[in-house]
């Protein structure tokens, strides 16, 4: 089973790819965009997600988006409520 997690939520946008619950991949966007944290830290900027990060944890393992069976992100809106 893999699980790609994201963070996007502030600065520092990154994602990790873990199969069977041991990560195979992990990358913060700001390596392939050369962008220091990688974008404006604009709160609740969640639109702007870590593209570049999730294709670099997917090419490692090999997969497809469509392979991924469950996607965690870093924020809960739910939270706030």
């Amino acid at each position: 089973m893999y699980t790609l997690g994201i963070n996007a939520v502030y600065h520092d946008s990154a994602a990790a790819l873990a199969k069977d619950g041991v990560v195979i991949a992990a990358a913060e966007d700001e390596r392939f965009t050369h962008v220091k944290h990688a974008k404006r830290p604009v709160p609740f900027s969640t639109w702007q997600l870590p593209f570049d990060a999730i294709d670099y944890c997917l090419k490692e393992a090999g997969i497809e988006l469509a392979d991924v069976d469950h996607v965690a992100y870093s924020y809960d809106p739910h939270l706030f409520s």
